[in-house]
Parts: C-alpha cells; structure tokens; sequence
C-alpha cells in the first residue's frame, strides 16, 4: 500500500525488507531520498541511514518509529536524519514531508547545475580572453586600444610598436597626438560598423607612413574606449602610382594607336558587317560536338612532353569552328587575380598580339573581371558597344578586335581561370559557342591539374633520391632474402658495384665471410623482432657504425630492412687525437705555477693544474667532482660562490681579490682571473680560472700607503705655512694702500668736520644774539648729524677694509658697490693729483657670490697701478697730458657678469705681460713697490673664481677686464 502511495509522489521507488538489503539496494541503484523504520530486521534503519550517509552525505532521508525514547531522536538527529515521523501518521504528513525534502533536492541540484554551468562560463571567458591576447599580439596589423577624453595610448601590440618605432614601456606616455596629426575622429562616433579612413602617421624617427584606420568605440571596465587598427599603406601607395603611371602610359598608346588607325578601324567594321551570317544551324553544333569529341580523345591519348602542343592545337580546332582568329586558355596564381599561366593560338596576322599575356592581372580589366569572378561569361559581340573609357575597348581597339568572349574556369568553388576567343571582325556569340568553351575549358583545366599532380610526383621522387645520395652516409634497402631493392650513390662507391640493368643482387655475398655472417646474423634478428639494432665491424681497413632498421607493409608485416652504415674511422682518429690533445693540455696546465682550475656551470670542479693541488694540500680525488665548499670552509668560499653567480648571469671575463686560506694555514691575498667556457654549439660549459698569489704584492702596497699619508700630510703642511704666508701679504698689502690712502681719507674727513665747526659757530653766534628759533636749531642740528654718519661711515669702511680676513667670507656681493666702495677711499687723493675717473656702471646691481672687501682691495691695487703709470707717462709727456682711469661694470652673458678697469698710461711691454702676476715682480724702482700689487690680485680673483684678462700697448694704456660667475649662475649650480 505504501509502495503505491510513494510511486504517485516520485519517478522511481526501490523497496528492501531489511537494513542490510536497502544498503546494498543503495549501492547498486543509488537514490535522492531514503525512508527507513528505526525497527528492521538486521541492521536498523538509523545504521543502514548512517551507512549510506557515509557513501552519499547529500542523501535526504525519513525515520518513520513508533518510539518515543529521546535517544531514538539524539542518534538520528546525530547521523543528519532529515525527518522524524512518530506512527501512525496519515498519508498527507508523509506526502507534505516527501514534497518538502524533494523540493530540497531539486533546489541543491539546480544550484549545483548553475554553479557548474558558471565555472564552464568562467574558464570559456578565461580562454578568449587568452585567444584574444594571442590575436592582439601576433596580428600583422598595428593594433591600438585608446583612451577617448584623453587621447591616451592605453595598449598597443607588437606591430604598432614597429610600426612607430617605440618600445611597450615607453608606451605608458604616449598620446595619439605624439604620431596623429588629426585626431578629430577619435571623437567622432563610426555608427554600428567599424569606419575606415586614411591618414598620416608619424614615427619616432619623424617618418611619414601613410596608414588606413578602422576603428570603433568600445566601453570597458568604466572606460569610453577606441580600438584602432592601422594598416601600413606604404606599400599600396608605391603600387597604386606604379600602376596609375602603367595607365596612363598606356591610355596615351592606345590613343595614339587609335588615331594613327581609325580609318582602317572603319573599313574592317563594315567588312565585318557584311561577313554577319544568320544563327549558328544545325551543322554548327555538329561541328561543336566533333570538336569537343576531338579534344576528349586527344587527352585521353596524351604523351609525355605533347601536352602544351596539344592545348594549342585544341584552341585552334576552337577558333576554326567559331570562326575566330584568337583563342587562349589562361590559369590564375591561387587566391589571386593575376594570370599563373597561358596558351595562345593565333591566326598568322595576329602571332604577336595577345589580348591576355602571361603575368596580366585581369583585375585591370574592370568590366571583364567583374563578370568572371561572378562566374559569369564578358561577351562582347560589338566593341562599339562598350563605353570609350572602358579598358576592355581600348585594348579590342589596339588589336582590332571587335568581337571578344571569355567564359570562367571554376574548381573546388573557385574562379581559377578562364578561357576565350577574340575576332577581328564582328561575331555573333551564341549559345553554342559558350557551351563549347566551358566544356574544352574543363577539359583543359583537369588535364593541367593531372599533369601538375604527375609532376609534382615525379619531382618528389627526384627529391628522394637526390636527398639519399647527398647524405655522406651509405644507405641500402634489403627485401626479405637480402637482395638489394635500393641503394644511394655512397654506397655504390664503397661496395664497388654496378646495378645495371635493375638487377637484383644478395648484399650479404659482397663481403668477406667474418662480415658476412656477422651482418647476416643482424638482419634476422631485425625481422624477427621486428625492432632496430646496431653493429659495428670494420672492412678494408676502414671502421664502421651499422644501424638495421625494420620496414613494414601495409599489412604491417617486416618484409624489408634498411641499412645505415657510416664510416667512422676518422671519427676514431679525431677522438684519439682529442685525448693526446687533452693530455698535452694537462701536462701545460701542470707547468703553470699558479693555481688553475676549471669546473661546470653546477660548480663542480672538472679538473686543475698541480700548483692547485699543492697549495691547498689536495690530491685530485678531493676535488674533481665537488663543489667549492663541500672542500674548503663556507665562510672562505661564499665570495666566490657568489663571483661565479655573477660571471655566469654575464658571461663575461671576471677579476676580483680576496682573502683565502692556503695549507699552510695562512690567509692569503690572492687575485682570481676567471672567464665562462663554451661547447661546440656555443652553449655554456663552465668556468676556467686562475688564482694568482699577490700577499707580497699588497704587503709593499701597504707600506707604499703609509708612505703617501706621511707625505702627504707633510705637503699640507707647508701649504698651511704658504696660505698663512700669502695672508699676511694680502694684509701687507691693505696697510701698505693705506698709508698711501692717508691723504685722500684724511682730506674726505676734513669736509665734514669743517661743515660740523661752521655750523655749531653759527648756532653759538645766533646764541649769542639772542636771535634764534627752534626750527633753525633743528635744521643745523640734523645738518651736523648728517657729517658725524658720514664721517662714521669712512672710518668703519676703513676698519672693515683693513680688517685681517684670513678666509674669504663669500655672499652675495654687488660688484658695483665694491667698485664704488673703492672710490670712497681713493676719488679726493687722484682728484688732487689731476687724474679723471669715467664710471660706466651697469644701471641694475650686478651680484656675484664672494668677498665685498677682498674685491675693493683687487680694485685698490690696480688703481694704484694705474696712477704710478699716469705719473710716469705725464712726466715723459709734460702738464698737457690728460691723465684718466675708465671703470665699466658689465653682463656677459646669462652665467657671468664683469668689470673692465682701463688706463691711458705707459703700458705693459709685450715681453712682460707672461711675467706680471709673478710675486716681486715689478718694473718700478725698489722704493716705490714691493711686486706683490699684481700677484695679490691674482689670488684674490682665483679665490672668488673668477678670470682676469689683460690689454695692453705699450705707450698706450692697459685694460683689466674680470669676469665673475652670476649670483643666479652659482645658485642654480648648487641646487644642481
């Protein structure tokens, strides 16, 4: 009853009348839902439900019990029991729980068919996302992905990086606007299709390439996206005007052609006229049949070498029985338009004149071209039809023909070729005609692919057999008995026979009984086994490696065996001369004094000199064959452990020193000379190396430093001493200025404390008359203040200026203030001694990085000069002599600025000028300069990096002009 009841709620129903029978039930059936009684023979239901818990945890299942013992609940809710049924339950509880399990289990299904079918979607995404990238970066054509707002190259592949000349990294900077002149389009919208359009790029190198753009709007991953193809145009371009420059040279032809022959044009039109006949009768199509019967039978019967004879005299029984005086048939290269092959047969009058030549692409024949490549038949039955500007009439015109029909040649669904008759005079192209050109053209057409096929056998045979008797082995191919069926030209040459006439000869009867019946033995065992083996023996005083391999047949039986005998005696010889070679290179490395070894790329050693094995103690067993530090300590070894890292990533010749243990239990400078070695196909064999002992050499090395130090500490020494020195003549020279400048700075004084005197005696005298107001007292007060500053001024430019400054101080210095800074001190003295100053100073404050100070006394010192010589030359000259100093401020140029001081006197003879910045070098008398003036301003400048210049002629004057660095110069190289 129950059974019946369950059948109405599911599709199959399995029945057990005990736990141990549902469980096998289970295993062979298997099911979604199980119900159980806990009370069943054998196995209870609670462990046959634990039971098949364990095959198919998924399982849904029912315990139906009449108990009501709590642990009955405890065990089954303990095994993944779904539900619990207490008897008696009607028919609806069990209906309502087996619908509400099913709808579980059909719930967990689709949902494990949803996440099948999303990990199948996943990796389907996954591998067109790989066959895309794959596409993106092998297509011959540049493809570009772009940003739209910002014109941005987001990604290009590795013909775009060609095509422009950059590298992939360098395209993360890259814009369109960098190679695209134009990029208007890139905002335009290109509609539902891809659009296309020409352009000019420009590479890295600034070439023009002129390219076709497709391209089209994409959004991905949040971005309005271009992806844009660009083809190289270059090409096209060159081919395009070679073919219009081919028109147009051929237009002119057919012109000229044309004129020279329109009279005869007309007169062949109406003879044509007049030869028109009435429809092809009867006796036509007979003619037709016959010709094509003609034709079958003749390339049924066709001989070797008559088959172009036979095409040809095919085409004229076509032209004869159409009444025509041209026929060819014409094939074309695959997939393209141009003309692979032709046959022509022409009336006498026409033997040079072809309307299709070989190598023509038809393409150029626009109206014809269009109609074969749609399998359609051009007939022209009157040329005058056709419109003046098609090249079809042209081409009629300059062979005078009128009439022209040309049918195509279709095979495996493709326009392969054609064949067509052209007359001179007007034809009419019927039914007939057409029939018999598609019939002798397919005849044609399968007469030359079976020639083709035919001949590409017979040439891949010749290929065969050239390719066996070019290999420098000698190759022969047995049957069952040993009969020689094949053999190449080496062997040939060293069995010195000749297998004339095809006749069959035992291999094995060639040689002498031992070979014989060694080879004999051989090639049965390879019949048998049916597998290869090889032999070695030697015959004639000659070494040979034999290999015998087995042949089967189609029924895959070993009925042939093949033999490859190589000669190998002078493999021999090489590999004995190989080992001398290598004995003669160990006994060198033997002699070497120095430590030599050489090892593979893993590290182990391969081998070394005897000097090796003597300075570390080792016999050969304890190297050859190890590494590094499986013989010496890790801590001495893992400087060249990392060396030889270092030389095989480079491949490179290495040198390097350290420190080393040698037996006799000293560490060791040693210096390691080591280089990469390579095999025969330039794959990398290892690393040879040499260790030279320089501990001796570093110890005198040592001792040399030492020395140095000492000396030169000893140098900056007496350099301190010179500095010091050098100072304390530049201080020399300040006091020496003024003491010169006394006058001058006494005199500049004078002035204000004359104005100061007159001014308090006016202020008494007015005290004294009682007659004085507040305001007159406050002028002449602010007066006498004015020429106590100014007074104060003189006296600390004077304390500053001859302030001792053992270093320079550098700031920021305007040149022009130290000029006139200079002035102060020396305008009264030379005003009083006649001599005129001329100040061109430069309108905006020139600065430079130095010494205000240290410059005033370089112009102090020249000044002096200056006046020495104007007093000189004015004595030689007389009072009438105008005595004047220029000084000019100046910029150079962006880095420097300058300053020129310029005199009228005596002059620089040419001989001194090389010696005047030398220390106590002077031309004046003894007491009147010390020869320091010069050689101070020379290091002055030298301190304040600048340059001086000297101009002079004798008699004439001299010119000092010094330049500085800018201020702006010297700050932009520090920030630098």
């Amino acid at each position: 009853m129950i059974t019946d009841f369950l059948k109405d709620l599911v599709d199959e129903v399995y029945v057990a009348d005990s736990g141990s029978s549902g469980l096998q039930v289970f295993r062979q059936k298997g099911a979604d839902l199980v119900v159980a009684d806990i009370a069943m023979p054998g196995m209870s239901g609670l462990k046959m439900i634990e039971s098949i818990k364990k095959i198919k945890p998924s399982v849904k299942t029912i315990i139906t019990t009449s108990y009501e013992e709590t642990n009955y609940f405890i065990d089954a809710i303990e095994i993944g029991v779904d539900k619990f049924l207490l008897k008696p339950f009607d028919r609806n509880v069990l209906s309502k729980t087996i619908n509400e399990l099913a709808s579980n289990i059909l719930t967990e299904k689709r949902l494990q068919m949803e996440e099948k079918a999303r990990k199948l979607a996943e990796d389907r995404l996954i591998e067109s996302e790989a066959r895309f990238r794959l596409l993106f970066e092998k297509a011959p054509e540049s493809i570009f992905v772009i940003d739209i707002p910002s014109s941005k190259i987001v990604d290009m592949n590795t013909s775009a990086q060609n095509l422009l000349g950059y590298q992939m990294s360098e395209s993360e900077d890259l814009y369109l606007e960098q190679f695209v002149s134009n990029t208007s389009w890139l905002k335009t919208s290109p509609g539902a299709f891809a659009k296309t359009i020409e352009m000019q790029i420009y590479s890295r190198t600034g070439e023009n390439i002129p390219v076709e753009v497709s391209y089209n709007k994409i959004f991905f991953t949040g971005q309005d996206l271009c992806l844009a193809i660009f083809s190289d145009l270059t090409e096209r371009k060159k081919s395009e005007e070679a073919l219009n420059q081919y028109k147009n040279h051929l237009e002119l032809l057919v012109d000229e052609r044309t004129r020279q022959l329109q009279n005869t044009v007309e007169k062949l039109e109406n003879e044509i006229r007049q030869r028109k006949t009435a429809q092809i009768d009867l006796a036509f199509k007979v003619k037709i049949e016959q010709v094509l019967s003609s034709i079958s039978s003749s390339f049924v019967r066709l001989q070797d070498g008559s088959f172009e004879n036979e095409i040809v005299n095919s085409l004229a029984l076509i032209a004869s029985a159409a009444g025509m005086d041209q026929a060819c048939f014409f094939t074309l290269h695959e997939n393209s338009s141009i003309i692979d092959c032709s046959f022509t047969w022409s009336t006498s009058q026409l033997s040079n004149k072809l309307f299709i030549p070989e190598r023509f692409d038809l393409k150029n024949l626009d109206l014809a071209y269009s109609k074969l490549s749609s399998y359609q038949s051009f007939v022209v039955n009157d040329r005058s039809l056709l419109e003046d500007a098609a090249i079809e009439k042209k081409l009629m015109q300059l062979y005078h023909f009128h009439s022209v029909v040309m049918v195509p040649l279709v095979s495996e669904q493709k326009f392969s070729g054609g064949i067509g008759l052209a007359s001179i005079p007007r034809v009419n192209i019927n039914e007939d005609i057409l029939f018999m050109l598609k019939i002798a053209g397919k005849v044609f057409l399968d007469a030359l692919y079976q020639k083709a096929t035919s001949d590409e056998l017979i040439e891949s045979e010749e290929k065969a057999r050239a390719l066996l008797n070019v290999v420098p082995d000698s190759i022969v191919l047995l049957d069952a008995k040993g009969d020689i069926l094949d053999i190449n030209e080496k062997a040939l040459e060293i069995l010195e026979q000749d297998l004339a006439n095809n006749q069959r000869i035992n291999y094995f009867k060639l040689f002498p009984e031992p070979n014989q019946n060694a080879r004999q033995q051989i090639f049965q065992q390879v019949l048998s086994s049916g597998r290869k083996h090889s032999h070695f023996d030697t015959l004639n005083n000659r070494s040979y490696d034999l290999t015998f391999y087995p042949i089967s047949n189609k029924n895959k039986e070993i009925d042939r065996v093949a033999i490859l005998s190589r000669d190998i005696t002078d493999f021999l010889a090489n590999e004995a001369a190989v080992r001398n070679q290598n004995y003669f290179l160990q006994a060198l490395l033997n002699n070497i004094p120095s430590p030599v070894f050489y090892k593979d790329i893993q590290g182990c050693f391969l081998g070394c000199n005897n000097a090796f094995l003597q300075a570390f103690n080792k016999t050969s067993y304890d190297i050859i064959g190890k590494k590094i530090c499986q013989i010496f300590s890790q801590e001495s070894c893992q400087q060249i452990i990392e060396k030889d890292k270092e030389l095989l990533a480079t491949k490179q010749i290495q040198s390097f020193e350290l420190k080393f243990p040698f037996a006799d239990g000293l560490l060791h400078d040693i210096l390691i000379n080591q280089s990469p070695f390579f095999q025969s196909d330039d794959s990398l064999a290892g690393i040879v190396g040499i260790m030279i002992d320089i501990s001796e050499i570093r110890r005198i090395q040592y001792e040399l430093e030492q020395w140095n130090i000492e000396l030169n500490k000893r140098v900056d020494e007496e350099l301190q001493k010179v500095e010091k020195q050098r100072q304390m003549l530049i201080q020399k020279s300040k006091l020496e200025s003024l003491g010169q400048l006394a006058a001058g700075i006494t005199h500049e004084m004078n002035q204000p404390l004359t104005a100061i005197t007159m001014g308090l005696e006016n202020i008494l005298f007015r005290l004294q008359s009682e007659n004085i107001d507040k305001s007159y007292l406050e002028n002449k007060i602010e007066a006498i203040f004015e020429n106590i500053h100014r007074i104060n001024r003189i006296i600390d430019h004077v304390k500053t200026f001859s302030r001792d400054q053992q270093n320079v101080r550098f700031t920021k210095t305007n040149l022009n203030e130290a000029i006139q800074g200079a002035l102060m001190l020396l305008s009264t003295q030379f005003s009083e001694q006649n001599i005129h100053f001329r100040l061109n100073l430069h309108p905006e404050p020139l600065y430079f990085m130095g010494d205000r100070f240290r410059l005033e006394q370089v112009v102090v010192n020249l000044l002096n000069n200056s006046r020495d010589a104007l007093e000189q030359k004015a004595q030689n000259l007389g009072h009438n002599f105008d005595k004047n100093i220029v000084i000019r401020s100046f910029i150079k140029n962006d880095n420097h600025i300058g300053m020129e001081i310029e005199d009228n006197g005596t002059g620089i003879a040419p001989e001194l000028l090389d010696h005047i910045f030398e220390p106590f070098f002077s031309t004046k008398d003894s007491q009147k300069g010390t020869g320091l003036g010069l050689s101070i301003v020379y290091g002055i400048v030298e301190e304040l990096k600048g340059n001086i210049e000297v101009k002079s002629e004798l008699g004439i004057g001299a010119s000092f002009v010094f330049e500085f660095p800018s201020y702006q110069n010297v700050a932009i190289e520090k920030a630098k």
